[in-house]
């Protein structure tokens, strides 16, 4: 987890981080950087977006007990990375997420349905 403290946020001490972490990215060659965020921490989003990172998922966890977001930001050009890619696959997750779990992360009646057919973990 990455967090930077309330009393000193809006000075770009997240923006460095960042362009930190692409360095290290490009460096190792990956096409791509993940992270998530839950749904309801809007100033996160929107630092996500900001700094060019992508919703590409939505996800359910019974360690945050909430529903997230998951994000890309690209490295390097490849369809992993692609806008449409991402737009898909975050529509995708959104349904298969809000159908099968709830928001701690439990499977709901599809959710348990799908895990005994072997469908999803």
């Amino acid at each position: 987890m990455l967090a930077v403290s309330n009393t000193v946020q809006r000075q770009g001490i997240g923006g460095r981080i960042i362009q930190a972490e692409i360095e290290v990215a490009k460096e190792m060659g990956l096409s791509y950087i993940k992270s998530d965020t839950s749904v309801k921490a809007i100033s996160s989003v929107m630092f996500h977006t900001k700094h060019g990172y992508i919703i590409d998922g939505y996800q359910s966890s019974g360690l945050t007990n909430t529903y997230s977001y998951t994000f890309r930001l690209p490295i390097k050009k490849s369809i992993c990375v692609s806008f449409l890619y991402c737009k898909i696959r975050f529509f995708l997750t959104f349904i298969i997420i809000r159908l099968c779990k709830d928001e701690n992360g439990n499977n709901k009646l599809l959710g348990r349905l799908f895990r005994e057919m072997g469908i999803i973990s």
